[in-house]
């Protein structure tokens, strides 16, 4: 009984200690946010728009594989379309940059 009566005894102990190592760190936390800067009224007082009007950016602009539009792009995504296709010659020369050893340095070895 009086081993147990010890475990528990050390247990608690650190249990203890675990504790007041939480607190001093929560404390400390409190501290630390008690002296930072109020940023929210900085930001107001920059630009005091910001709080009455609403803003809403919409719009999107993209070039989509084989589709002129993003519904089409949708569309060949759902019918399994592989639109995946070998860089054009117009964008650069392949063989600059293409080496089917993939340990060539400084070289792709994919063409796609």
């Amino acid at each position: 009984m009086i081993m147990a009566t010890s475990k528990f005894e050390v247990a608690f102990a650190q249990l203890k200690d675990e504790i007041s190592n939480c607190e001093k760190s929560v404390l400390k936390m409190i501290t630390v946010k008690k002296n930072m800067p109020d940023t929210t009224n900085m930001n107001n007082e920059i630009n005091p728009k910001l709080r009455t009007n609403d803003v809403a950016i919409i719009g999107m602009a993209s070039i989509f594989p084989q589709a002129k539009s993003l519904q089409e792009y949708w569309e060949n995504i759902i019918q399994k379309v592989d639109c995946i296709t070998d860089v054009p010659a117009s964008r650069w020369n392949i063989d600059d940059y293409y080496d089917p050893d993939p340990k060539a340095p400084d070289k792709t070895y994919c063409k796609r």
